[in-house]
């Protein structure tokens, strides 16, 4: 009935195997064997089955088949050792024990993570024999995080003052840190700690960045720290894209724009991170042309702005919110140009574009002076100045995703706020307000890319 069932197939293999038809009790073995694939967990399932059921001697038999195994994975599977040795402690056999618990503490973390009750226990036991089990202690803040995160870090700290150089656990003292208990200077240090002990991993790069951006972490080190790293950063989309994120906030657009252009990106529904970015990096590319006067380079990034490669796997959206601001820098590139038509088409796909409340009514305004309809630009300045109040009122108010750890902080909101402000302002030409607002944003975020653009642009 069910083929899959391992206790069951175990079962009938043990009895063929006591009475004495070898044969047919080889070939059970050899079917479980098969079933199992080799897979840690379903040794330990089927152990724990006959653990919890006080039967040591055959939960030990099935687990001496694991590390006897000529898989290399199953036979250095750390839980597995760990469970031999508590089995053996079960059995007064503490020597046989010790070898096991001896040889867990030497086996590599790569992919074991215990999730199960049992093994607290198992654990438990393994450290009331050895005080001194760094790896013990680090399996077992893996398994406590989730309902006690505050013992979880007590046992991750234990486990890195016995062994200094346990990169995982530094790393996952980060994350409790910051999200238990909310020491992002903590959480950095031991990240930063994590990284020097073991430079290879990716996702330490991007879990630091996005600490680094909380904590308003100057650019130049952001930059440092992906950079010299790219190696492994650019094994994780997630690491590379925070890399490209930080060249483009550094303007090194070439070389972000490379790396969007020859990478491919697999991207989340309803995620437009990657795009934005790539959007920044040919906006801010074509600016830097148009204030050279090459307008030809310019134009090209403008257009290229609204492009949708399909390496980045994100479909066209016709009412992407920052239509308004590619199709004004576009129509002006034209307009520099002096192809005054097509300037003009797309001065009129950016006011035409859709009504929403952000930053980006600032370039439909200007899209409207380059129309001739300077009342309705002066109403959309006004009009961000409002809603600049408007969200530094709202600052309290809880960021939905930041639970997810990559919400806006409030910091990041309220320079937003802040520069949605100075928009407003430098539209209706006071320029000092402005100024003070654009300021304002950059020191709340230094990487606030837009109020560094108008602010540079003012000086």
């Amino acid at each position: 009935i069910d083929v899959l069932d391992h206790w069951v197939r175990n079962e009938r293999y043990l009895i063929k195997k006591h009475t004495d038809r070898q044969k047919e009790a080889d070939k059970e073995l050899a079917e479980i064997t098969s079933i199992m694939r080799d897979y840690p967990d379903y040794y330990l399932e089927l152990a724990i089955d006959y653990m919890n059921c006080g039967f040591f001697e055959e939960a030990s038999e099935v687990l001496e088949r694991a590390v006897n195994s000529a898989n290399e994975q199953l036979k250095n599977y750390p839980l597995i050792h760990y469970y031999l040795g508590y089995l053996n402690l079960k059995q007064d056999r503490k020597d046989r024990a010790e070898t096991f618990f001896s040889k867990a503490r030497k086996l590599s973390t790569d992919y074991c993570f215990p999730y199960r009750y049992e093994t607290i226990n198992v654990l438990y036991e393994v450290l009331k024999n050895d005080k001194t089990d760094s790896r013990a202690y680090y399996y077992l803040g893996n398994i406590l995080y989730d309902k006690q995160p505050g013992k979880a870090i007590k046992n991750w700290e234990k486990a890195v003052g016995l062994e200094k150089s346990l990169a995982i656990a530094y790393r996952n003292l980060g994350w409790g840190y910051f999200y238990h208990e909310k020491n992002i200077n903590k959480a950095i240090n031991a990240y930063e700690t994590a990284i020097s002990y073991n430079p290879t991993q990716p996702k330490y790069y991007y879990e630091l960045d996005l600490l680094y951006e909380r904590n308003n972490t100057p650019i130049e080190k952001r930059l440092s720290v992906l950079t010299d790293h790219h190696k492994h950063v650019a094994e994780r989309e997630d690491a590379l894209t925070r890399e490209i994120l930080v060249l483009v906030l550094n303007k090194k657009y070439d070389k972000a724009i490379e790396y969007l252009e020859n990478n491919f990106f697999h991207i989340q529904e309803g995620t437009r991170a990657l795009h934005d970015i790539y959007v920044n990096a040919h906006l801010l590319r074509g600016i830097s042309f148009l204030k050279k006067q090459d307008h030809e380079p310019a134009l090209d990034n403008f257009l290229k702005a609204n492009m949708y490669p399909e390496n980045h796997q994100t479909g066209r959206d016709i009412a992407y919110v920052r239509n308004p601001q590619i199709y004004y820098y576009t129509g002006l590139a034209y307009e520099k140009a002096g192809d005054f038509q097509k300037a003009g088409e797309y001065f009129e796909k950016s006011v035409s574009s859709d009504k929403r409340e952000s930053q980006y009514m600032y370039y439909q305004a200007l899209a409207y002076q380059k129309l001739k309809n300077n009342s309705t630009a002066v109403k959309l300045f006004e009009d961000l100045i409002r809603l600049g109040d408007e969200k530094l009122a709202q600052l309290d108010e809880i960021d939905f995703f930041s639970k997810f750890g990559e919400g806006e902080s409030k910091q990041k909101r309220q320079a937003s706020a802040y520069f949605i402000k100075g928009l407003g302002y430098w539209g209706k030409g006071l320029t000092k307000q402005a100024g003070e607002f654009f300021q304002k944003a950059i020191r709340l975020d230094k990487g606030h890319i837009w109020a560094k653009e108008f602010y540079d642009a003012m000086r």
